[in-house]
């Protein structure tokens, strides 16, 4: 999902084994609540009003460094 533009998008159930989350990857109103194997956000990604998997909330916006 490098690079990646997502919007109000909802993961749950998603196995995201293997997923690279970086590059210039944008996530807005995006729930990742319930997906499994998520991974580490990487450098340059923006989260705005979006929950973790762990359900915790970027209210945002934020860019992860």
């Amino acid at each position: 999902m490098n690079d990646a533009i997502l919007t109000a998008v909802i993961f749950d159930g998603a196995n995201l084994y293997r997923a690279a989350i970086g590059g210039t990857a944008k996530f807005i109103k995006t729930d990742f609540r319930g997906a499994k194997n998520f991974p580490p956000l990487g450098e340059g990604v923006l989260v705005y009003q979006t929950f973790r998997e762990d359900g915790s909330f970027f209210k945002g916006p934020n860019w992860i460094e």
